[in-house]
């Protein structure tokens, strides 16, 4: 199966994003892209399954149960945002932020550390289209 952009729907996709840059850059990436590809983001089964059965414990339901409030509060506040821009992009302004915001608090990342830490993570633009870190 493919994506509207003829991409194979698969989670390993470094190959996909290393397309989008220059030779020269991809070979100074060297190490760096052999690293990501085996992140469990970019993973397909087994390596996937594997290595999402070491993280399941963090997410397990009992875990997940003790967080809800703390989320729910998280959500509240990205919601309250989309009144005080008088917008919302429900990608980028909720889809993206929840799941980053919820995974730097479970690393114990401070919050002032969070936007840069978004930043940096967030995945290369697919099909051309243009991404932007709107908090």
């Amino acid at each position: 199966m493919a994506d509207k952009c003829g991409n194979r729907l698969s989670s390993a996709r470094m190959d996909f994003y290393l397309k989008l840059l220059p030779s020269e850059l991809i070979n100074k990436l060297g190490s760096l892209t052999n690293y990501m590809s085996r992140w469990m983001s970019m993973t397909d089964p087994p390596d996937h399954t594997r290595l999402r059965g070491l993280v399941s414990v963090a997410f397990s339901p009992p875990r997940i149960e003790e967080l809800a409030a703390r989320i729910q509060i998280i959500c509240d506040t990205l919601i309250d945002s989309f009144s005080e821009k008088g917008h919302a992009d429900l990608i980028n302004d909720f889809s993206y932020l929840l799941p980053a915001t919820v995974i730097s608090e479970l690393l114990g990342i401070p919050s002032s550390d969070q936007l840069q830490l978004r930043k940096r993570s967030r995945p290369p633009t697919r099909c051309g289209a243009s991404s932007k870190e709107s908090k």
